[in-house]
């Protein structure tokens, strides 16, 4: 594959991304829209564009605009990944890759993607996040 085919393919799945986080109608026929792409692009065979993705998908929720069903998209979005997202990196790593959306790291923590242990316990502490994920970590501040 050439680069220009390489960056519209990217472009293609961002546009697809874009319409299913932004659309209120067709909302399932723009999420099989994009599973498609994501299909027909091979991205869970390679852990590079696994990674573009959830970067992207980072980078959105960050500073897109949220309309009324946004995290729950995201949330069906990263759900097609987290076997990739467990295989291919440790605990700190996933918690390290999704630090600037605590939103997302909750999720994570929500599906057992991310396990709290003291680790996690140190960076959630570390990041000034101990107010946010205090249910999740109040039995490790007890020790």
């Amino acid at each position: 594959m050439n680069i220009q085919q390489y960056i519209n393919d990217k472009k293609k799945l961002q546009n697809q991304l874009l319409q299913f986080l932004d659309s209120d109608d067709d909302i399932e026929e723009n999420y099989s829209q994009l599973l498609q792409i994501i299909n027909d692009q091979k991205i869970k065979e390679n852990n590079h564009d696994v990674d573009l993705l959830l970067h992207s998908i980072i980078e959105i929720s960050n500073s897109h605009y949220r309309s009324n069903n946004f995290y729950q998209k995201i949330e069906q979005i990263l759900k097609l990944f987290i076997d990739n997202i467990k295989s291919n990196k440790s605990n700190l790593e996933i918690f390290s890759f999704f630090k600037a959306n605590k939103r997302l790291l909750l999720f994570l923590i929500e599906e057992k993607v991310i396990l709290i242990d003291e680790n996690i316990v140190k960076e959630i502490s570390s990041n000034g996040f101990n107010e946010y994920f205090y249910p999740e970590i109040q039995s490790f501040i007890s020790k």
